[in-house]
Formats: structure tokens, sequence, C-alpha cells
């Protein structure tokens, strides 16, 4: 008696490993109902991806709503922020409304060729008074290995796992194009209450917002270089008062911050022009700053001189803009 139940304990073990979170199912005779149906998509190991690779989501939102109207819904983005054993955790921009749980995300080698990356888990929706503009998504890599580990040798599931692609990632033109990805131009304020963050304007100092700082007369500055964060000491020279409408702060780096690239000041704001933003939202404290991607929706002038600008970027409201 032991010994059966020590063998229905450890079935129950193993399926609470890797179906508690996705299922596995089988369509019969789907090739001879569906003639055209192409050969299985290949599918991508996702610890080559990189922030700001281009991707497409597959799904059906809503549910039974509408399904004539809403099966395979497309949406596009990037790759925001990655992290975990061989990239597990997958963040996007690309916009999943609630019901697409399940939906592929597609990483594009070509506008043509898409190969499969990972699953939608969880959409973005409204939390902490704000609306979640990154969906959570795991890699379909990880997913398959944990497959192998419970599926016999003739399992006809070993036949779909074993058949691998591996083109080569593509990443976009902002990506290559803005310094901040690959060096530590974006870094993480956290003036022990509260965490936020901040961008480089010069080799000394910091610009970031008011709240984050939280009146307090120094801060530390940490700067993600490579896989690690280096810390700084910031003093904070200069911010805002509560009732201006301008949440600003300046931060004086005692320390200057080696491979540090400063950005450009752009001297125009055209809208509809492509931006990004980077910054250290969702997973970004512990695994670097996060991008989104999108257009500048409008330049708000005062005195003939643009002081506000508004983005189409999903932002949370740890990330500072970085056009």
């Amino acid at each position: 008696m032991a010994l059966l139940w020590d063998e229905e304990e450890a079935e129950m073990l193993k399926d609470a490993q890797f179906l508690s979170w996705f299922a596995v199912l089988r369509a019969k005779d789907l090739r001879t109902t569906h003639s055209s149906f192409p050969d299985l998509i290949p599918w991508q190991d996702s610890s080559s991806l990189t922030k700001g690779c281009p991707v497409l989501v597959c799904g059906t939102p809503f549910g039974s709503l509408c399904v004539d109207l809403f099966t395979s819904t497309l949406s596009r983005g990037i790759i925001s922020n990655l992290t975990g054993q061989e990239n597990a955790i997958i963040l996007t921009d690309a916009r999943c409304l609630p019901g697409t749980e399940g939906g592929g995300l597609f990483a594009l080698k070509t506008p043509e060729k898409a190969f499969l990356v990972g699953i939608v888990v969880s959409p973005f929706g409204w939390k902490a008074n704000e609306w979640i503009g990154l969906s959570l998504v795991c890699s379909i890599h990880l997913i398959f290995k944990s497959l192998m580990t419970f599926t016999k040798p003739e399992n006809p599931l070993r036949d779909i796992v074993l058949r691998v692609k591996e083109p080569c990632m593509v990443t976009t033109a902002a990506d290559h194009e803005c310094s901040s990805v690959q060096h530590p131009t974006v870094c993480l304020v956290d003036s022990g209450q509260f965490w936020g963050s901040g961008v480089l304007v010069s080799s000394q100092l910091t610009l970031t917002c008011r709240h984050v700082v939280n009146g307090k007369t120094t801060v530390t500055l940490k700067f993600r270089q490579k896989d690690r964060f280096s810390d700084v000491i910031g003093d904070v020279l200069f911010s805002t008062q509560e009732a201006s409408p301008f949440d600003l702060a300046v931060v004086k780096l005692r320390d200057t911050v080696s491979q540090a690239v400063l950005p450009q000041m752009s001297q125009r704001f055209d809208t509809g022009e492509p931006v990004l933003v980077v910054g250290y939202g969702a997973i970004g404290r512990s695994c670097g700053p996060s991008l989104t991607s999108g257009v500048l929706s409008k330049s708000i002038s005062a005195k003939e001189q643009p002081v506000m600008l508004q983005t189409t970027c999903a932002v949370q409201a740890a990330p500072v803009e970085v056009l």
C-alpha cells in the first residue's frame, strides 16, 4: 500500500511541475481536415533573444464573446526584457488583451517569416492604479524542455519538440541606435523608500523625478554593467516643488561611471516618429532596464519651446523616457 501511495504521489508531483501552468492538447486528423495547413511552425531557442527584437503576438482575446471577430488577432511590439535561466521569462510591449493567455509570441526574422518563442501567460492589465502595458511570456523552449523530462521516448510529442530551427535573431534599428540599451546610460535611482529611473545628461549629472528622490538629499544610483550593478552615491542638487507641474530632480554623482555613454539631446520633435522608452520598470530592478516602443504622439510647447512629450510607449511609474 505504501508503495502504491508513493507512486501516486510521484505522479501528482510530476503533473504539478509542468501542468500547473500549461496543458498539452492533441487535435485528431488536423492535417486531413485542413489540407492547406502548413508544416509545423518552427520554434526558437529563447536563449538567443535580445532586447529590442521585433515580435508578433497571435491570440484570441475576449474568449467566446465574438470568436469570428477576434480569432487570431495580431499585435506587434518588441522584446522588452528577459530574465531567468535561458531567458525563461520574457516581457513584451506587444498589446495582449485579456483572453490572449495561451497565445503565441513569435520573433520576426523577416517580415514574412516568424518563429515561435513563447506562450503568453499574463496579458497587460490594471494594477496599482495604472495600466501595465507589458505582458508576461514563458519561453517555449523551456516548456518543451520540461515536457521532455516527463515524456516517454516513444511519445509523439518528442517529434514536435525535437524539430528545432535556429535562425539568426534580429533586432530593431532602434535597438542598434539606442546606446542606452547597451551601455549604462539609464540608471535605477533608490532613495530608500522609493525607487525609479534616471538618465545621465552629463558625466556627473542625472535627471530623475522629484517623487523618486522623495525629499532626500542623497540617493543611490545603480548602473547595470554587463551582468552586475555598480552603485554610485548622488547628491540631490535641485528638485521642483510639489505644486509644480514638472516632476523633476537633478542629482550629481560623486563618482564617474565607466563605459557610460551620454545620450545625444534631440533638438526637434516630429509627431509620428518612432521612439523607445528605457527604464527600470517591471523586472528591470533585477535584470536591467526594460524597453518599450511606440511613436511620439504629441509635443507640448510653452513660449514656443517644447516642454512636454507624449508617446504611445507603455510606461510604468518607474521608467523615465529616452527619445
